[in-house]
């Protein structure tokens, strides 16, 4: 079994798991996310690539723009995603 060395797990890959994550990269900490599910977006996000232009209009842009949040940032780089979608 290979075990990686990271400066922070966070578990959970839902709004707060993923500001969480991102905080941590942007201070230059090396980080890996944990979730169970194959997307991120947790509970609120949940099937979003899915929805219909109507929903993401009534919950605005922020819902909309929920996906990107894991390439939004520099600190991208420095998350290691570790979920049945991404094979890890």
């Amino acid at each position: 079994m290979r075990r990686d060395s990271v400066d922070v797990a966070v578990i959970g890959a839902g709004p707060a798991g993923l500001a969480a994550a991102t905080r941590a990269a942007d201070a230059g900490l090396s980080v890996v996310l944990l979730d169970e599910q194959d997307a991120v977006g947790g509970q609120i996000y949940r099937g979003i690539e899915r929805s219909d232009a109507r929903r993401r209009t009534i919950l605005g842009p922020d819902y909309a723009a929920a996906p990107s949040w894991p390439t939004r940032s520099d600190a991208a780089r420095h998350i290691t995603f570790r979920m049945p979608r991404f094979g890890r």
